[in-house]
């Protein structure tokens, strides 16, 4: 055992382990670059072989401060190099383990108390004779390797069968499919593409736009259908417009 505390603390398993870390960081980095954050951390950051690697450190480090008496006055910069890398491999545990990473959206004059977690979920609902079960994990999925993830809610076995990542809705053309609208809302001045289905409608807070629902509303309402195969608008307000082509309005 003295014998393996010996190996594992020597300054030839330091130099390794270091080597070992500094390659780890930069493949990281390019993973990053080219598949993105989430696949760096499942890849890399939040392995189990990169905790492990920096646990194998840490403990070299104390063993090395130990074993060569670095406290004594004389190796006052190998000391301190050993203890500014042990503080940073400590920050680096505290993130990982405490930490919260996510985004807060605080408007000019305003205050907030929630914010939106960067991390990713997998929620799960179960309803069984009127009883909900629920249950959220956190997941990293990769696009550079093959992902796992099960999960048992309510008696039901959920498995990730297939992870298809950059996936995007895009209408397709169908010969028994509803006609769609396709547009770009500007609602409390953000932008918002709204796909809206024959027989829906969207609603914003101070006006609906109706495609053909058949509902009534107490707000303004713009009411859209389809009369000999072209799109048919109605209102009650006066309405300003602007062609994107050749910036006519009117």
């Amino acid at each position: 055992m003295r014998e393996i505390l010996k190996l594992l603390g020597s300054m030839k398993t330091m130099a390794i382990l270091m080597l070992i870390f500094a390659v780890a960081i930069g493949y990281a980095t390019f993973i990053e670059n080219d598949y993105g954050t989430m696949t760096a951390k499942a890849e890399v950051y939040n392995a189990l072989w990169f905790e492990m690697l920096l646990l194998l450190l840490a403990g070299n480090l104390m063993y090395n401060i130990i074993q060569y008496k670095m406290y004594q006055k004389q190796k006052f910069l190998v000391f301190l190099f050993h203890v500014s890398f042990l503080v940073i491999l400590i920050g680096a545990a505290v993130t990982r383990y405490v930490g919260y990473e996510g985004i807060m959206h605080i408007r000019e004059g305003e205050t907030s108390n929630t914010m939106v977690s960067s991390d990713s979920y997998i929620g799960v609902s179960v309803t069984q004779k009127g009883s909900v079960t629920t249950s959220e994990e956190p997941i990293l999925l990769s696009k550079y390797s093959k992902n796992h993830f099960e999960m048992t809610v309510g008696g039901i076995d959920v498995k990730l069968v297939d992870y298809i990542p950059n996936a995007v809705y895009v209408l397709v053309d169908d010969p028994q499919g509803k006609a769609i609208l396709n547009m770009m809302i500007t609602n409390d001045k953000v932008p918002t593409r709204v796909q809206l289905e024959e027989g829906s409608f969207f609603e914003s807070s101070d006006l609906v736009i109706d495609f053909n629902s058949g509902n009534r509303f107490d707000k303004e309402t713009i009411h859209i259908h389809i009369e000999n195969n072209q799109l048919q608008m109605s209102h009650p307000m006066a309405l300003h417009y602007l062609q994107m082509d050749d910036q006519l309005s009117g």
